[in-house]
């Protein structure tokens, strides 16, 4: 039984000893037999995994407007519109709490947003401004990564591309 994250032992021995390595060898009670082992493809034991919300981005010029379909973003400032729906996640499993997020431009983190300040965020929109000067000229991406507060809940990512004039 471990207590507050330690096993508890005990050696008995008739020398001074200090005990600085030790193995310990996990062997199954008597009995019926274990379980069968789950693998990587079995369903979650507890049901269907929670879902992170949904990634809407979308990026804006510097005044804060669409850019028409199909156009080249104009260089120097823009704006990165986010949204991160919820309702997504309340058709399965469920909506799993969020405890932040970070973007990336072409591999380079940009905003890191923690989401858990108050207790852990699920949705919401945010706006994040993009600096494109120094850009060349072409097709970018930014990458969403959704980190979730609870330990089993996998990070999830979603990509937005644009073209930039």
């Amino acid at each position: 039984v471990l207590v507050d994250g330690r096993l508890p032992v005990t050696v008995v021995t008739g020398l001074p000893v200090r005990a600085t390595h030790v193995d310990l060898e996990l062997t199954p009670a008597p009995g019926p037999p274990p379980p069968p082992r789950r693998t990587a493809g079995d369903p979650p034991a507890n049901g269907p995994e929670p879902d992170l919300a949904r990634v809407v981005g979308t990026v804006l010029d510097a005044g804060g407007r669409p850019v028409p379909e199909g156009s080249p973003v104009p260089r120097g400032r823009g704006v990165f519109d986010l949204t991160l729906d919820g309702r997504s996640g309340e058709r399965g499993a469920g909506l799993a709490g969020l405890a932040g997020f970070t973007v990336r431009l072409d591999d380079e983190r940009i905003a890191t947003v923690p989401t858990d300040l108050g207790g852990p965020g699920v949705a919401g929109s945010f706006r994040l401004a993009l600096d494109t000067g120094g850009l060349s000229a072409g097709p970018h991406t930014i990458e969403v990564r959704l980190y979730g507060a609870a330990a089993d809940v996998r990070p999830s990512s979603a990509f937005v591309s644009f073209f930039l004039s």
